[in-house]
């Protein structure tokens, strides 16, 4: 079993754990890009048993503003990896529709989880990447409207590509029970030594809610950067829950 593996199972074990404390449909939001495709491999694989797939709810952190068919929809990726491979309830998924209104639909999203979380405030858990800017969820450097807002979902833009997206704000991740930052790695060496150097917090999402949540773990599969990464003592105090 490759590192990667043995990190995915032990989050998979972890995901298996809090769905048999909670004994209910279990809330979990997951992220685009690259960060989730050995979970999804492996969900659909040899562990496909490990998971009670009838009481799982599966929701998104963000989206492009794409139409589901397209390479670059989060929910369209996950469907072509891994959701027609296992047994989900289709009531139990929940994309975001990237083909509509922006602005809209975020709201519209916004309403349709709490619904289905109450009374909860928030997600069981929620698995999030780091981008090299430091971005999380589609909330990037210098949106600090996202860090703030009272809103659950809001509409985002892509710096770079000015490509809509919709988001996950910072107040719907904190609001949940669990926070994963699952990285792939040493290539995040760079940007998680950027991110805390600065003593400006907000100038890193990432980083501003490893802050401000105390229910936050990383899960990294660089295992000699982990070592390296722990020897500095700054490092150290600030990232105590780092898995491998």
């Amino acid at each position: 079993m490759t590192p990667s593996e043995k990190l995915t199972l032990k989050l998979i074990e972890e995901i298996q754990k809090k769905q048999e404390e909670k004994n209910l449909p279990f809330n979990l939001a997951i992220s685009g890009g690259s960060s989730p495709i050995a979970l999804f491999e492996l969900w659909k694989g040899k562990y496909r048993e490990a998971i009670d797939w009838r009481n799982l709810r599966i929701f998104w952190v963000d989206e492009r503003c794409v139409p589901a068919d397209k390479t670059e929809s989060n929910f369209g990726e996950a469907r072509r990896l891994f959701l027609d491979e296992v047994p989900l309830i289709s009531e139990n998924v929940f994309p975001i529709n990237g083909a509509g209104n922006p602005s809209s639909e975020s709201k519209r999203y916004e309403l349709q989880v709490i619904e289905k979380i109450l009374p909860d405030r928030g997600f069981d858990m929620v698995i999030l990447g780091v981008g090299e800017d430091g971005h999380t969820s589609s909330i990037f450097p210098g949106q600090e409207e996202l860090l703030y807002t009272s809103r659950m979902y809001m509409e985002s833009t892509n710096p770079y590509s000015r490509q809509k997206r919709i988001a996950l704000t910072v107040t719907g991740i904190l609001n949940s029970k669990t926070i994963v930052f699952y990285l792939r790695g040493e290539g995040k060496i760079e940007i998680m030594k950027r991110m805390f150097e600065t003593k400006i917090i907000t100038l890193y999402p990432a980083r501003f809610v490893i802050e401000n949540h105390n229910n936050t773990f990383i899960y990294w599969d660089g295992i000699q950067t982990i070592v390296d990464f722990k020897l500095n003592s700054i490092f150290a105090v600030k990232l105590s829950n780092i898995i491998t």
